[in-house]
């Protein structure tokens, strides 16, 4: 019975134990300071709030949010403070793999200045759609080929 006991407050400890550690490892909250900026995008298919930001293939950040305003999608960035980014800098959603995985890709400028915290990324490259422009270019050939066709029946 003795036993039952030590083994139930072990089993207590190592699952409160192993809770504090994973909730601790999937948090977003770094010991340094970030930075919040905001982007508007045409589209940004693919992206979604947690999606990763690189600057030089180097993680610096992630996506907070992101709301529809006027058709178009407005996003809060949430960027390490320790990251400086000139105030020409692009904002680009990539493409990862074949599988449509996106991330944010920050190109930086070559201004002096740098981007202001809780200001907008001026320059942005929206979202590519791949299975799009395909579709769009089989639309095309086989519209092609049925002209083709009909104009050799006539």
């Amino acid at each position: 019975m003795k036993k039952n006991v030590q083994n139930i407050i072990i089993g207590t400890l190592f699952i409160a134990v192993m809770s504090v550690m994973t909730n601790y490892a999937l948090s977003d909250k770094n010991l340094t300071k970030s930075n919040t900026y905001f982007a508007v995008f045409n589209d940004a298919d693919g992206v979604y709030p947690n999606t990763k930001i690189y600057m030089a293939g180097v993680p610096v950040g992630s996506v907070k949010s992101m709301t529809l305003m006027n058709g178009n999608v407005q996003m809060v960035l949430s960027i390490q403070g320790d990251i400086t980014i000139p105030s020409d800098s692009m904002l680009k959603i990539e493409t990862l793999d074949l599988q449509s995985s996106k991330t944010l890709t920050i190109s930086p400028g070559f201004e002096d200045g740098n981007l202001q915290q809780n200001r907008f990324f001026e320059s942005v490259q929206n979202s590519v759609n791949f299975i799009g422009l395909l579709n769009s270019y089989l639309d095309r050939r086989i519209a092609k080929e049925k002209a083709k066709r009909k104009k050799n029946e006539s």
